[in-house]
């Protein structure tokens, strides 16, 4: 999936190359005609884990495999600042799906000798986003306008609470507030009847997310999880369609 994302962003950043011939302009008032814009966006993302593992003498250790995409659908407001600066609002909402495995010392997947639960958990989150980001354009050549976007994003996950079981065989808890950054590159094409978008974007947890609970199974030794990890923080990929 992240060498999918990276091709898709060279392919679309190199297509600022063909705007060097003279082409007639679509909407070439966009940026001073109106100072507030609306539109929608989409995307697909993936969302994974950092880990930074307990310096005690636990037996076990975490490690993510990779991850199915996710999708995201959103709200956009663009407000403008100056020339070339907007402040952007982008609540969204994001799907995602994550696993976590734990392995022991042989690099095998970790099996509870008691109960031979296997330690391989996968986490569905639903996430509400509030990016608020700066927007800082480029030269438009023709009908493209290359920009940088970066800016702080507060995240909540409806799913970090739900009530867990053994058979989901899920034995951490996630915090459901999250504090991180988003920063990326992207390009604006202008189209005869409105703005077309296509960015990428590099999102980084700043918080642990682990929460220090104790998920209760009088089957299985939960405690070895949680003590595994000190600290656990999110990290992903987003590729976004906007349309304003």
């Amino acid at each position: 999936m992240k060498k999918t994302i990276l091709v898709l962003a060279i392919l679309l950043l190199s297509c600022s190359l063909f705007g060097q011939r003279e082409i007639p302009q679509f909407k070439p008032n966009y940026e001073t005609k109106k100072s507030l814009h609306f539109g929608f966006t989409l995307g697909l993302n993936t969302v994974g884990f950092n880990f930074k593992r307990n310096a005690s003498d636990v037996k076990i250790f975490a490690d993510m495999p990779s991850n199915p995409a996710g999708f995201h659908v959103g709200i956009v407001t663009d407000l403008r600042l100056m020339k070339g600066v907007s402040l952007r609002f982008l609540p969204t909402v994001s799907f995602i799906e994550r696993r976590v495995v734990f392995y022991d010392q042989k690099n095998e997947i970790y099996v509870n000798d008691a109960n031979k639960v296997s330690a391989d958990m996968k986490f569905e989150s639903t996430f509400l986003e509030f990016p608020l980001l700066i927007k800082y354009k480029g030269r438009r050549i023709n009908n493209y306008l290359p920009y940088v976007v970066f800016g702080a994003v507060p995240m909540l996950d409806l799913a970090a609470y739900k009530e867990l079981n053994r058979d989901e065989g899920i034995y951490l808890r996630l915090k459901n507030f999250d504090l991180g950054y988003d920063i990326g590159v992207g390009i604006d094409y202008f189209l005869p009847y409105f703005k077309f978008s296509t960015e990428l974007k590099f999102y980084g947890g700043l918080m642990n997310i682990l929460s220090d609970d104790v998920i209760t199974d009088p089957d299985v030794n939960t405690e070895v999880f949680v003590d595994a990890i000190q600290r656990m923080s999110t990290y992903g990929f987003k590729l976004s369609f906007h349309f304003e």
